[in-house]
């Protein structure tokens, strides 16, 4: 259940701040961090930090239910029209695209994440040679 409001939570959130931070027309080149989409990336970064600590509190049920929160409120919220008519994510194509696109690919790949991490059984001594 709180991993799908976690979801939830991280779907719209990102939704709504992948583009605070995009590059505008910098010409100058002076500022290089500028030129970097932050915001998207920071985003992204959220989406697979939050998949894989759902996938700590409670295996693929936890993370199933993440997931699932998570796609679908990045689909709705991509689709809703703004006060001024304009589609919330449609103004920056390129980068809405790959927030959603990417975003998806990067919680399902964290599913893939190694099952030592999420164990607490002590590990076994290497043995030295």
């Amino acid at each position: 259940m709180l991993s799908g409001l976690l979801g939830v939570l991280v779907g719209a959130v990102g939704t709504f701040m992948f583009a605070a931070l995009l590059p505008g027309s910098v010409t100058d080149h002076v500022s290089a961090a500028s030129s970097w989409p932050v915001g998207l990336v920071l985003t992204l970064a959220l989406s697979v930090a939050a998949a894989i600590l759902a996938r700590a509190w409670g295996g693929y049920g936890a993370y199933t239910a993440y997931a699932v929160g998570w796609l679908v409120v990045v689909i709705v919220l991509s689709g809703v029209h703004g006060p001024g008519g304009d589609v919330l994510a449609g103004a920056h194509q390129r980068w809405a695209s790959l927030w959603m696109y990417g975003g998806f690919l990067l919680v399902a790949a964290s599913a893939f994440a190694p099952r030592g991490w999420f164990s607490d059984e002590p590990r076994d001594r290497r043995p030295t040679s």
